[in-house]
């Protein structure tokens, strides 16, 4: 036998066989497809684990049974040093022992791929638990570990449980049958409070399940959890002691699953105290499966079923009190698998069942094996049978059914649908029983497996194989007929779907051409419009870049129209203040008298005289003031101060002017209005404006009879109007500026607005190209088509257009050859592309 060259072997299972170790180990060291190798109890496992140093496909291997030893066990180590595809090592019952066992995982501290390891029947004692313990510690791969039978005792499954604290990936371990006592179970305990990663745990046959309860209250990883068993003394092998979960653990198990919400699995077999359990299961809403095989509290397990509302699998194998249980069952809506074998429930708990069977809805495994229930027991199981259409395996195994109970289950098959297995084996049916269900056998379309070992049919054996083989042959017979129907139906039902592929082909032929014909006809179109809009983006482009210049030189126009704006209002500010300051001064200076004017004041109001400026210098040279001046004769000005004869004059004339003027105001302030003459135009409500127009025929009305009177009151008028008519020059003048200002501003604030304006237009052109609007809708397309006429529309518009009757261009209106739409994928796609760069 040779797999050297095979390329699709993937399993290869060799359990006992006796081959040559070299041909084997040849084989791996050149085969490149083989995953899965079984070597199980097999010569010369030992050379072929060699060859593995080299192997880069497999990754399940199965060496148990082959006594490897210690110095075995080494050769793994040092193949698990270099192999990196192994994922699955089955090395139980090896003998490998402790040190054994400290070479493979002092090699597992580094590996990276191996995820399941079964150490389990290999001695390995605490020694070997210590090793394990610290390879924990640092691999992060493995998710399975094996280790019981072991004998690894409490101090092994204390070092265990600390390592586990940190451990972070092993979700299933198996700590079975490792005489674990109480203070081991204790430390299992502690861990499991920490550890949040572990959902599988099996401590059958230890002791300490109330320890383990107490921590299960908090833990919200494990979901499987087997403290089943009897614990047996090490010096004390054939002796019973206590069983594993006493009345103690139980009551604590019946708290924990009073709290725990992910248990889903739980094994509690040989237990003691099972009532307490059942009765916390009445309000538990997580536990699916439940073992309480050889149990005891019969009556609070049918309460609980009678109320839990999620175990679907329950054994109560050989356990007290079944018969009360199956009453229960009547109601109970979610239990579907149910063992309650070896319980000697008979006809009478056959009945129960019988009726149990007539009103649940959901069971669909029962095993009654080892019940004694008798022909009677199976005959009223077998009629309830007729109308249940949920079951659909039974097992009746060496339950004392004779041929009249087989008979009945034989009529049953002939109207049941619905069950698929069946054991009758250990019965004694006879000839009778067997002939009957050779015949059924003949009819039945349902039944799959059919058990009848066992049933002592040594003397009627030729007859009964008779009819067997004659059923076999009709059943044949009947097979073959079926069979070339079958295939006559699959030749009539190829030869339709050859002739439908060939019509298929022949209407894609046809919509193939049409559909080039018009894609390309599309391509064509896109080709046209996509042209124009390149050319339309490049006179948009041209005309945005000669808009923006314009924008620019407008802008520019304007900002030097109003600097110069500002530039004439801040010199017309400037002039009026100066104007203002030399009134200003000039009123001061005329308000003095001429010996108090200083040479300054001297020297301004010869200026304002229009004297020349030769003869101002030479005043102020010889710092002649008010006083001087007002002493100095015209020769003397002449002869020592170096003045012009037209300047002497002009300076005693200024002089003169100047003197008239106060005088005159101080003629003027001496001229008081009396009061009487005051009150009357004040009694007349004469206000500002009707003041200013008043005559002297007006005073006389008033009463203002006296000459001199109305003479004073005629020149305080006239000072009013001067001074009214100068405020009015200066506020037309004023006036003037601001308007001016104001023409300027306006004309500027047009010219910010036109330029504001087109900017928008600019933004607004190049936002929404005209390319990617609807000619009819004025919107953005979604979903563009190419009419006839070669322009894009959107396609509920363009439809619209033509279920109003319209034929015709909806841009040039010339009149379309055909109403047919092409869909503008390339133009959609540019649009979508536009939507999310824009965020529209």
């Amino acid at each position: 036998m040779s797999t050297q060259h095979n390329t699709t072997l993937t399993e290869f299972p060799l359990p006992g066989y006796k081959t040559e170790a070299a041909e084997t180990a040849k084989m791996l060291q050149h085969n490149t497809t083989l995953t899965q190798l079984n070597l199980s109890r097999a010569e010369g496992a030992a050379k072929i684990v060699k060859m593995l140093h080299h192997n880069t496909t497999l990754t399940q291997l199965d060496l148990s049974c082959n006594a490897i030893g210690a110095k075995g066990a080494a050769m793994i180590a040092k193949m698990l040093q270099r192999n990196t595809t192994l994922t699955q090592l089955d090395l139980f019952y090896n003998a490998i022992g402790a040190e054994g066992a400290a070479e493979i995982v002092k090699m597992l501290h580094h590996n990276t791929t191996l995820t399941q390891l079964d150490l389990s029947n290999n001695a390995i004692e605490a020694k070997g638990a210590a090793g394990t313990a610290k390879m924990l510690q640092h691999n992060t791969t493995l998710t399975q570990l094996n280790l019981s039978s072991n004998w690894i005792g409490t101090e092994g499954a204390a070092v265990i449980a600390k390592m586990l604290h940190h451990n972070t990936t092993l979700t299933q371990l198996c700590l079975s049958s490792n005489w674990i006592e109480t203070e081991g179970a204790a430390e299992i305990a502690k861990m499991l409070q920490h550890n949040t990663t572990l959902t599988q745990l099996n401590l059958s046959r230890a002791e300490g399940a109330a320890e383990i309860a107490k921590m299960l209250h908090h833990n919200t990883t494990l979901t499987q959890l087997n403290i089943s068993g009897e614990h047996r003394g090490r010096e004390r092998l054939t002796d019973t002691v206590d069983n594993a979960t006493g009345a103690k653990g139980a009551a604590e198990i019946a708290k924990m699953l009073q709290h725990n919400t992910t248990l889903t699995q739980l094994d509690l077999s040989r237990a003691k105290g099972a009532a307490a359990i059942a009765k916390m299961l009445q309000h538990n809403t997580t536990l699916t499966q439940l073992n309480l095989s050889r149990a005891e509290g019969a009556a609070e397990i049918a309460k609980m079923l009678q109320r839990n509302t999620t175990l679907t699998q329950l054994n109560l194998s050989r356990a007290e009190g079944a018969a009360e249980i199956v009453k229960m069952l009547q109601h109970n809506t979610t239990l579907t698998q149910l063992n309650i074998s070896g319980n000697a429930i008979e006809a009478k708990g056959a009945a129960e069942i019988a009726k149990m069977l007539q009103h649940n809805t959901t069971l669909t495994q029962l095993n009654l094996s080892s019940n004694r229930i008798g022909t009677e027991g199976a005959a009223m199981i077998a009629k309830m049978l007729h109308h249940n259409t949920t079951l659909t395996q039974l097992d009746l195994f060496y339950n004392a059914i004779g041929a009249e109970g087989a008979v009945e289950m034989v009529k049953m098959l002939h109207h049941n649908t619905t069950l698929t297995q069946l054991n009758i084996s250990g019965n004694a049916i006879g000839a009778e029983g067997a002939a009957e269900i050779a015949k059924m056998l003949q009819h039945n379309t349902t039944l799959t497996q059919l058990d009848l070992s066992n049933l002592n049919l040594s003397h009627y054996q030729p007859v009964i194989c008779g009819t067997i083989q004659k059923t076999i042959a009709e059943n044949k017979h009947k097979k073959k007929h079926a069979f070339d129907t079958k295939m006559a139906a699959i030749d009539r039902i190829q030869n339709l779907q050859d002739q439908k592929e060939q019509i298929r082909r022949r209407y894609c032929h046809q919509v193939s051409n049409s559909v080039q014909a018009r894609a390309e006809t599309a391509r064509h179109h896109n080709q046209v419009v996509e042209e124009e809009m390149l050319q339309m983006r490049q006179m948009e482009k041209h005309k945005l870049e000669k808009e923006n210049e314009r924008y620019i030189v407008a802008e520019k126009d304007a900002t030097e129209q109003m600097q110069q704006v500002e530039r004439e209002i801040e010199e017309l500010q400037r002039k009026r203040t100066e104007q203002e300051e030399e009134v200003a001064e000039s009123s001061r200076i005329r308000s003095k008298g001429l010996k108090q004017m200083s040479v300054d004041e001297i020297e301004k109001m010869l200026q304002e005289g229009h004297v020349s400026k030769h003869d101002t210098e030479r005043m102020r040279e010889n710092k002649i003031d008010g006083k001087i001046l007002n002493k100095t004769t015209e020769k003397e000005m002449r002869d020592h101060l170096g003045i012009s004869l037209v300047g002497s004059k002009t300076i005693q004339w200024v002089v003169e002017r100047g003197r008239l003027q106060r005088n005159e105001k101080i003629e003027r302030s001496r001229k008081q209005v009396s009061a009487e003459s005051t009150a009357k135009i004040v009694a007349a409500k004469i206000d500002g404006v009707s003041l200013l127009r008043l005559t002297t025929d007006d005073m006389m009305m008033l009463g203002i009879s006296a000459f001199v009177e109305r003479k004073n009151i005629e020149e305080h008028i006239e000072e009013l109007r001067e001074q009214a008519y100068g405020r009015v020059a200066d506020e037309i003048q004023r006036g003037k500026i601001e308007r001016e200002l104001e023409t300027y501003v306006l004309k500027h604030s047009e010219l910010l607005q036109e330029l504001e304006e087109l900017q928008r237009n600019n933004e607004t052109e190049a936002e929404v190209p005209e390319d990617y609007m609807c000619p009819i809708t004025q919107e953005m397309l979604i979903e563009p088509v190419i009419a006839d006429d070669g322009h894009t529309y959107e396609r509920l518009a363009i439809q619209e257009w033509f279920a109003r009757g319209q034929k015709t261009s909806p841009v040039t209106n010339a009149q379309l050859g055909s109403l047919n739409l092409i869909p503008n994928h390339r133009l959609k796609a540019i649009i979508s592309t536009y939507r999310e760069k824009n965020g529209i």
